[in-house]
């Protein structure tokens, strides 16, 4: 029953996550969940008394400011800005902060989870998504109840009914997604889920590094910054993990 929780708390976040698309720009999500690292952090401080050291306090400054010169470093043009949409942005940039607030208590949860209960990360992926499924079937049968051909169920099912390529992409993702929640999963219980978060973020940088490289895009001075400050940050909280774990293996 306490895998109910996170559980509870990732089905909430991805459908706000996505909510905020319709108010901000892909480019400024991005930028603002970068601060990831910020939320689980905090949430692990505040709620479950966990203190981290120095030098992951570092890589995450080091991260998330490599990750904002990278994504502003290339300039673009200026544009007037009325105030309405400027709420509306604002707006879009609350609910990433709320989407983000809970995927900080989702992790911080899992890390409990795994040093009270031992738990396995096969065990916490199973029952993370049973307790997901429940509740996402829950939220489509009262749509469907309330508003049937208006509702998400029923135009999903329509949709997969008309077109099997369909089908067939939602398997190839299904089984894509599973394996990558393998070894998050992994990482989570190895390497706690501030590790994770790091993977997380800098893997969009490295994508858009390997953009630059295969399709040779213009990258400027501040974004090559961007990029060194990213690895620097890296780099840190590698060799100071290895330090750390080196010295407690010699007491």
């Amino acid at each position: 029953m306490f895998y109910r929780k996170p559980a509870l708390s990732a089905t909430l976040a991805s459908p706000i996550g996505y909510e905020a698309l319709k108010y901000i720009s892909y480019p400024l999500m991005i930028l603002t969940k970068s601060s990831k690292p910020v939320p689980v952090m905090s949430i692990g401080v505040i709620f479950y008394g966990r203190i981290y050291p120095w030098y992951k306090y570092a890589s995450v400054i080091l991260l998330c400011w490599g990750i904002y010169l990278f994504t502003q470093g290339k300039k673009t043009e200026s544009h007037s800005t009325h105030e309405s949409d400027i709420k509306l942005i604002m707006f879009g940039m609350m609910l990433v902060l709320v989407n983000l607030g809970m995927d900080g208590y989702t992790n911080n949860e899992q890390d409990r989870i795994f040093t009270k209960y031992h738990a396995s990360p096969n065990q916490m992926m199973k029952y993370t998504n049973m307790w997901q499924c429940i509740y996402q079937l829950l939220f489509l049968l009262a749509g469907y109840i309330i508003s049937y051909e208006g509702s998400e169920l029923y135009q999903a099912w329509c949709a997969c009914t008309l077109s099997l390529n369909l089908v067939m992409d939602i398997l190839l993702f299904c089984g894509c997604a599973s394996l990558g929640q393998v070894l998050i999963f992994n990482v989570i219980q190895q390497f706690g889920s501030l590790s994770w978060i790091t993977i997380s973020v800098t893997r969009k940088l490295f994508t858009v590094v390997l953009s630059v490289v295969v399709f040779q895009h213009a990258v400027n001075f501040i974004q090559w910054i961007g990029v060194g400050l990213v690895f620097v940050g890296l780099a840190l909280d590698a060799i100071m993990s290895y330090i750390s774990k080196d010295s407690k293996k010699k007491d």
